[in-house]
């Protein structure tokens, strides 16, 4: 396999296709996908609907703090909050799905 061939000084006509091939290669250097960082993703969740919802500013300092205090991330500390309430619900949910339903 021949190794590709970089162009020389003596194969370029004009200085500007020197300065063209330097710039070419410069970019193609930074054009690469970088990093944005942050937390990584490690949400269960992270394929469902997507809620959002203004809390009081309090809630969501008590939901940071448990998040912190149980070493879950936020969202998932939400999510079961969230279930845990509708299961508590359930009964009345589904007599309301019946009502719906006999409409």
């Amino acid at each position: 396999m021949a190794a590709k061939k970089s162009p020389t000084l003596s194969s370029m006509d004009n200085p500007l296709d020197i300065i063209s091939a330097a710039v070419d290669a410069a970019t193609k250097a930074t054009n690469k996908k970088k990093n944005k960082g942050g937390r990584p993703k490690k949400n269960p969740h992270a394929q469902d609907v997507k809620l959002t919802a203004l809390v009081p500013s309090g809630l969501h300092q008590d939901l940071k703090d448990l998040s912190n205090l149980t070493g879950k991330p936020l969202v998932q500390v939400i999510v079961e909050a969230l279930l845990d309430y509708t299961g508590q619900h359930k009964a009345i949910l589904t007599e309301q799905k019946k009502l719906r339903a006999k409409m």
